[in-house]
């Protein structure tokens, strides 16, 4: 079977409270894709219910999770688990691509179970301080997990009326093998501590929707904190613990996107579209624009048009 095709990152879809979704068969909601990622990526950090394993197959770029920076380079895999603010930048220059495997939880056991299975989902759940998302290249498992993520993709794509179970096997093996290269966290965590998270995201659920329809607009804090019913200080905290980013900073990329979105569709000029997006100037917004992206947005226009047949 010919391996699927290269997808640009910037197709992946994202709700209107940020959250990342996946065409999932609800029936086995396991899918295995290959992304392609560049300067048109998604810059303001998202998140979403199903677990990601990532293999970096080419290029360089950094994972941002949490208030965590880490660089990840070929042979890297990393892990992301579910209600997690997270996004990845390419680094200047690259076109990193990555084999990633979106799963939801239950392919391996209920939710709630204690059954030993459980165990196999426990480093997507660990949140302490000295955790990482990466696992290197120099890691012993991180060539065998690349072949089970082929394995998987080719098992995926078959008419093989077993295709299911071989896909759940081939899952378990990787599994376990990241939970031997993790080993047992100090401090167990379980469901308990997945639904404290989870909770943590749907308390700021509207105000990431609130910021999606008025992100062009001049928010205080005072109003984000009233929308989510805290304290200006106390929000301004919490949405930091949750998103990596202070509100000032998350509104910033958000707008960062949505100018992407604006240039990619051709329809408006760029002073049209600092001026839409909230920029006051569009010095200002040429200078935010190439911080994130690497390019001014006139070399972003002309990317794209190059990239198109």
């Amino acid at each position: 079977m010919r391996p699927s095709p290269w997808i640009s990152s910037r197709f992946l879809e994202f709700g209107p409270d940020s959250r990342n979704v996946q065409p999932f068969d609800p029936a086995f909601p396991l899918i295995l894709s290959r992304f392609e990622f560049s300067c048109s990526h998604r810059v303001a950090p998202n998140y979403h219910d199903y677990f990601e394993i990532g293999y970096i197959y080419k290029g360089k770029c950094e994972l941002f999770a949490g208030r965590k920076k880490t660089d990840l380079a070929p042979g890297d895999l990393f892990i992301i688990g579910s209600d997690q603010m997270h996004t990845i930048y390419a680094k200047a220059g690259e076109r990193p691509r990555i084999i990633t495997a979106f799963f939801m939880p239950q392919i391996i056991c209920r939710l709630g179970s204690n059954a030993p299975a459980a165990g196999l989902l426990r480093p997507f759940y660990d949140r302490s301080a000295g955790f990482s998302h990466r696992i290197p290249a120099s890691a012993t498992i991180s060539r065998p997990a690349y072949f089970l993520l082929l394995n998987l993709e080719s098992a995926l794509g078959s008419s093989d009326p077993f295709r299911e179970l071989e896909c759940t096997h081939l899952l378990w093996r990787l599994l376990l093998l990241i939970c031997r290269r993790y080993g047992r966290p100090k401090a167990q965590t379980g469901d308990t501590g997945a639904v404290r998270r989870s909770g943590g995201i749907d308390r700021l659920k509207n105000v990431f929707l609130y910021l999606n329809q008025h992100y062009h607009e001049n928010i205080s804090l005072r109003q984000l904190a009233s929308v989510a019913c805290f304290s200006p200080a106390y929000f301004c905290s919490y949405f930091r613990n949750i998103a990596g980013l202070t509100p000032k900073e998350y509104i910033t990329r958000l707008r960062i996107d949505k100018a992407q979105e604006l240039l990619i569709k051709g329809s408006m000029t760029i002073t049209g579209i600092a001026l839409e997006t909230g920029f006051e100037s569009l010095a200002y917004f040429d200078r935010v624009f190439r911080h994130y992206t690497g390019l001014s947005p006139q070399e972003y226009c002309r990317r794209l048009k190059d990239s198109r047949p």
